[in-house]
């Protein structure tokens, strides 16, 4: 896998005359303003109250709610667009009711996820299979981007019970699924123990985080005229972990400041009900 700076100068009074004024020892009594009976001081309109009432305010205005109002629309038919996509893949079973259930084929590559991996050199990394089947919860009301809670069931590592129910009521902290980019699904898995193969550590305890491209087709028409049934897969997907990046600085350890994603394997999901 495979900052704009703007100046302008300013004129200023010496820095020793400035300091004068600040520590002199005599404090001299304001002066009234030539020319005002009692001192008064003068009244100035604010220079924004100008700007606003004038004729280029208020184009300047007008074209600024116009881009705002049309950016507002976009965003929400793209929202509508990642929704859609989104509930095809949580919506509940037609059938029973029942939480959406996935079935996940993860290749992990039999290598130590210490170093980066690049697309070609993974081309050559042999490769082992886990299955699991994913549970994933409908969305949580009130809450943009979409997340909801995630279960896996059948899997010796990741221990978890699945979903009951599809609220996501009783999912397992640290498991949840988010769509926070169009068109991708993203969900976040938890290892309490290392996965072992061949003698290699190819994945480590913890988080496990997966992200793949939604793949909505439609089937083949009914011979009784029905409507195309439509299908949704994920693919294109990518498994990766999060490591600290060690880093020091006159003696003082900054490590787990930064971090890094290393991909430890590709993966598809097919929903099963």
């Amino acid at each position: 896998m495979d900052m704009i700076e703007t100046a302008h100068a300013v004129r200023c009074r010496p820095v020793a005359a400035h300091r004068r004024s600040l520590v002199g020892s005599r404090v001299r009594r304001a002066r009234p303003v030539r020319g005002l009976k009692g001192g008064h001081p003068l009244r100035v309109r604010a220079q924004g109250d100008e700007r606003g009432s004038s004729p280029g305010g208020l184009i300047a205005g007008g074209l600024k709610n116009a881009l705002g109002f049309f950016k507002a629309r976009m965003d929400e038919m793209m929202e509508d667009d990642e929704e859609a996509a989104v509930s095809r893949v949580v919506q509940r079973s037609p059938d029973d009711g029942s939480v959406a259930s996935w079935s996940i084929d993860l290749d992990v590559f039999l290598r130590e996820p210490t170093t980066p991996l690049s697309a070609k050199s993974a081309a050559c990394v042999e490769r082992v299979s886990l299955g699991m089947t994913c549970e994933f919860a409908e969305r949580d009301a009130g809450v943009y981007p979409s997340r909801g809670g995630a279960g896996v069931r059948g899997s010796r590592y990741f221990v978890d019970d699945g979903l009951a129910d599809p609220s996501g009521a009783d999912a397992t902290p640290g498991f949840f699924w988010i769509a926070d980019e169009p068109g991708y699904f993203k969900f976040t898995t938890r290892l309490n123990e290392p996965v072992v193969a061949s003698g290699k550590t190819v994945l480590p305890a913890g988080d496990v985080y997966f992200n793949a491209k939604i793949d909505v087709g439609e089937g083949d028409e009914g011979n009784d005229g029905t409507e195309r049934t439509t299908s949704v897969r994920m693919t294109s997907g990518v498994a990766t972990v999060k490591q600290d990046v060690k880093a020091s600085f006159l003696g003082a350890d900054y490590s787990g400041i930064m971090a890094e994603y290393i991909v430890v394997g590709t993966f598809t999901g097919t929903r099963r009900n």
